[in-house]
């Protein structure tokens, strides 16, 4: 949930000239109906989060009496957002983490074959020492002949 109110914000940011909190705050609810169901208070955190991933950048600006922060999408973040968002990224960084399982998975089977055949090759390697070992033993005359 959280990582969706982080796109939708972003995608919302994208496409608006608003530019304070205030105004993103009472204009959001406006335009999307799922960041409307959000608290201020998420919303504000949701924003921060934006500004700490420099998705969106805040300046300060004071006009007379007035002053506050501004808040606007980064180039960073459009392209973030074209690439289909926090959403997308984690799917992306999932699918990462399968394939990586699966990899270790496979390369734990084949080191237990390797293993395995390591054993079957050496008991091999043993038998034929020792059946060699008798037939020199035999044709040096130590061994009689059976």
């Amino acid at each position: 949930m959280e990582l969706e109110i982080l796109d939708a914000l972003l995608k919302y940011l994208k496409d608006t000239n608003h530019n304070t909190f205030q105004h993103i705050k009472s204009d959001v609810k406006n335009k999307s109906a799922f960041l409307k169901e959000i608290d201020d208070k998420t919303l504000y955190s949701a924003l921060l989060k934006l500004v700490k991933d420099d998705y969106v950048y805040e300046d300060f600006q004071k006009m007379g009496t007035l002053s506050g922060n501004l808040y606007n999408i980064s180039f960073e973040g459009l392209s973030f957002i074209a690439e289909g968002g926090y959403v997308s990224r984690k799917e992306r960084n999932q699918s990462q983490d399968k394939k990586l399982n699966d990899i270790a998975i496979v390369q734990s089977f084949q080191q237990k074959w390797i293993h395995r055949l390591t054993w079957i090759i050496g008991l091999g390697t043993l038998v034929a020492g020792v059946y060699y070992l008798i037939e020199i033993l035999k044709f040096f005359g130590v061994l009689k002949a059976c």
